[in-house]
């Protein structure tokens, strides 16, 4: 397991670094197809933390081959709220969002704080199986179609 961790300071740049470094941790660890998602839920984090309690925000990246996990630490003891949908406001759903695209979330309380940590699974892709094609037809040669109305 990879680990890497980034400190930031509680500004209005704080989620744009955050992004960065997740870019980079993404791009060393070879972890394409977590970048989108794993970016905007990131960024809800570290944006309640320099919104709601305003402290100096650490971001830790754990890379697995099956996962990928994102912890984001505060001074604050109070946990963050999964609020109901409102529709009358932009801001306050970022929880949702997390609740919705992570496969696994949740808080964990420190001495100095808290830790809100999500955990994605890798995108499966299929296994590469070689396939026996046979050659293309040479100019001047017909190609039977076995089954097709025009072979009938």
């Amino acid at each position: 397991m990879e680990h890497h961790e980034r400190v930031l300071s509680p500004s209005p740049g704080a989620a744009r670094a955050a992004r960065e470094f997740l870019r980079d941790v993404l791009a060393t660890q070879r972890m394409d197809g977590f970048g989108e998602v794993t970016e905007l839920l990131t960024t809800e984090l570290v944006s309640n933390v320099v919104d709601h309690v305003g402290s100096v925000i650490t971001v830790r990246v754990d890379a697995s081959a099956g996962s990928l996990r994102v912890e984001v630490d505060d001074t604050s003891t109070d946990a963050p709220v999964l609020r109901r949908r409102d529709v009358s406001t932009p801001r306050g759903n970022g929880m949702l969002l997390v609740d919705g695209l992570a496969d696994r979330w949740g808080v964990e309380a420190r001495a100095a704080g808290k830790t809100v940590w999500f955990e994605l699974d890798a995108p499966l892709r299929p296994k590469c199986t070689a396939t026996t094609r046979e050659p293309p037809p040479r100019s001047g040669t017909s190609t039977e179609l076995r089954g097709s109305p025009a072979a009938r």
